[in-house]
């Protein structure tokens, strides 16, 4: 569970706040509620089970309503599938990974809500940040994917360090939206 993007470096609230423009992912997010979900087919997008939401929720994707009309728990994770009226479909979605590279990839991570807070520094040495306020906006980072764990009734997670030095655009998650993507270059696509 996350609620946003927090960034290594700057400290500016509002970086990162557009595409990257490399077309890594931020084009297939959608707003679902006050979080994010991404379209994966024709009919259907992926969010994360605990945000909640009822047949008849939109998702927005990018000033575009899609509504509901059924929604398919995946058993033993943290994830829902939602199916969007098929009269409407998505003009595009996000291709899946095999999964066959992750480890050592780098990712594109998309969230939304919470910018970084003030620093926090331990026997005079900066050692990262607390979580800011709240404030919904979608962000962008990168980094990269260390390992898979796998959680009881979540199943298998990737998971990345945020560590500095990092990459240029090194981020990690913070409390809440768990609903936006991460996304790995596979095959010349960002998946």
């Amino acid at each position: 569970a996350s609620h946003g993007v927090v960034c290594l470096d700057p400290d500016d609230p509002t970086s990162r706040t557009t595409t990257p423009g490399d077309n890594s992912g931020w084009q297939y997010e959608g707003k679902f509620k006050d979080f994010l979900g991404v379209p994966i087919a024709p009919h259907f997008f992926i969010t994360a089970t605990h945000i909640g939401g009822v047949v008849g929720d939109a998702l927005d994707s990018h000033g575009d309503p899609y509504t509901t009309v059924a929604k398919h728990d995946v058993p033993s994770t943290d994830l829902t599938i939602w199916e969007v009226d098929h009269a409407k479909p998505f003009p595009t979605y996000a291709p899946l990974s095999s999964g066959a590279v992750d480890v050592g990839s780098v990712a594109t991570i998309i969230g939304r809500g919470t910018p970084r807070g003030p620093q926090v520094v331990v026997g005079g040495e900066p050692k990262g940040w607390q979580w800011g306020v709240t404030d919904k906006d979608q962000r962008w980072g990168r980094n990269t994917v260390a390992g898979v764990q796998t959680a009881a009734g979540f199943g298998q997670l990737l998971s990345c360090d945020f560590d500095s030095p990092g990459l240029p655009d090194e981020c990690h998650l913070t409390t809440g939206d768990s609903g936006g993507g991460l996304f790995v270059l596979e095959g010349g696509l960002w998946r």
